[in-house]
């Protein structure tokens, strides 16, 4: 699997000058003969608020946080507003064109299916 990708990023929260801080959002990868499925956790973020994008074989996920509206106020919370942002490098036996995603419950998921050429196959034992 590490042939096919490559995580982007150190685990810590960054932050630009002149801009927000982002946050990297955990992120489990499995792999099934089809595809690689890869889930990040972004509590709060609605689906118009979160973009995948593939760009020079790089995904990018970023993701913005809106605060609580003032209805209510938390007693205690974990979940921050703010922005989120995880890079993975894609390879070659992944078909970019072919990548979905969707959100549910506050988790992104992300399918990446391999190409034909990556996908194990049985190989038929002839007999004479």
């Amino acid at each position: 699997m590490e042939s096919q990708i490559e995580k982007k990023s150190n685990g810590q929260a960054v932050e630009s000058a002149g801009e927000a801080a982002y946050f990297e959002p955990p992120a489990d990868v499995q792999e099934t003969n089809e595809a690689l499925v890869i889930s990040f956790d972004v509590p709060g973020a609605l689906a118009e608020d979160v973009e995948t994008e593939v760009r020079d074989s790089q995904l990018t996920l970023t993701a913005k946080v809106r605060p609580v509206d003032g209805k209510w106020r938390p007693l205690y919370g974990e979940v921050r507003a703010g922005h989120f942002r995880r890079q993975f490098r894609l390879g070659q036996q992944l078909d970019q064109s072919r990548i979905t995603a969707k959100l549910e419950d506050g988790v992104l998921t992300v399918i990446l299916p391999k190409v034909e050429a990556a996908k194990p196959r049985r190989i038929r034992i002839q007999v004479n």
